[in-house]
């Protein structure tokens, strides 16, 4: 028995999971791959996050990114600032590569 309360739908738990038999299943019956979770979280938030720990982690934000998907908002430019001031290479292009603006400031400009 599953009961869910956190509004995580299938396309969330397949993308978080790498499931792309799935994904693509979900895709091509066009369920909304902008779906948002409690968290106000979307599929691809959730592929980018379990990145380092999912098999087909590039594979799923490709599918996702091909049918509209991306990753937006101030939060994201702060990470990038973060992985910036780290010199994490490899989080930034992760972010970048999924519609992340490199260009744009974080909640002060910089």
């Amino acid at each position: 028995m599953c009961v869910v309360i956190s509004g995580r739908t299938a396309m969330h738990l397949a993308a978080s999971e790498g499931k792309m038999e799935i994904l693509e299943y979900l895709v091509g019956i066009q369920a909304n791959i902008m779906c948002r979770d409690r968290f106000n979280g979307t599929p691809l938030e959730d592929a980018v996050r379990h990145h380092f720990e999912t098999r087909n982690a590039d594979a799923v934000q490709k599918l996702l990114r091909d049918h509209g998907a991306t990753l937006a908002g101030l939060n994201y430019v702060v990470k990038m600032c973060e992985y910036a001031a780290q010199g994490s290479t490899e989080h930034i292009r992760l972010l970048a590569t999924n519609g992340v603006d490199v260009s744009m400031g974080d909640y002060d400009d910089r």
